[in-house]
């Protein structure tokens, strides 16, 4: 599921469950384990969440009450994983969050080096050592996570979508994206939406 905490209304219990489910603490790694109980629930929740979204005339008030359902029954059958989510140093948690903020503007490693106050050489040991990429890694897996859910779900054109992810050349986006996934932008759309 992809969608925008915009979506669901701004209420201080939505921005509880938030942080919760999505863990917007700086030591927490991007997911979490739930217990096999709780297939009951997901599964069941989650096709009427595709029914509804597949309506012609989609009732979106249902689908964020459908939504926050599936989220309350992650928080309620969640396992605790507390020493296997903790990431031991605090810098990789730091520059990760860089990348998120920058990855549209800020492509040389030097720059988050820099933020750090470390070698780039060292940030590099650090993120190999902890999350087992490189920050170039990094960075190139963000941006394709953006250029794809731009593909799938938005009419953009490839140039807009080359340009709003900060590449002045539409065509050495289009290289680049070729050189990371095997297939061109407009391939991988064509292929998803059949």
């Amino acid at each position: 599921m992809i969608f925008s905490t915009d979506f669901l209304e701004n209420r201080p219990r939505h921005q509880r469950m938030f942080n919760a489910v999505f863990r917007a603490h700086d030591d927490q790694q991007p997911y979490f384990d739930t217990s096999d109980n709780g297939l009951a629930y997901f599964e069941p929740l989650f096709a009427l969440l595709l029914d509804e979204f597949h309506q012609p005339q989609t009732d979106w008030d249902l689908i964020e009450s459908l939504l926050t359902s599936f989220l309350r029954y992650l928080l309620r059958f969640s396992i605790n994983t507390e020493d296997t989510q903790v990431v031991k140093d605090a810098r990789i948690t730091k520059v990760l969050g860089l990348i998120e903020r920058h990855y549209r503007s800020q492509r040389h490693v030097q720059f988050y080096a820099d933020a750090l106050s470390i070698t780039s050489k060292r940030l590099n040991e650090l993120t190999k050592k902890h999350v087992g990429k490189t920050v170039t890694r990094l960075l190139h897996e963000r941006i394709l996570l953006e250029a794809n859910r731009d593909l799938l779900f938005s009419t953009k054109t490839v140039k807009t979508i080359a340009l709003d992810l900060g590449f002045d050349d539409p065509s050495y986006f289009g290289r680049f994206y070729r050189g990371q996934m095997g297939e061109s932008p407009a391939e991988f759309r064509k292929r998803t939406s059949e």
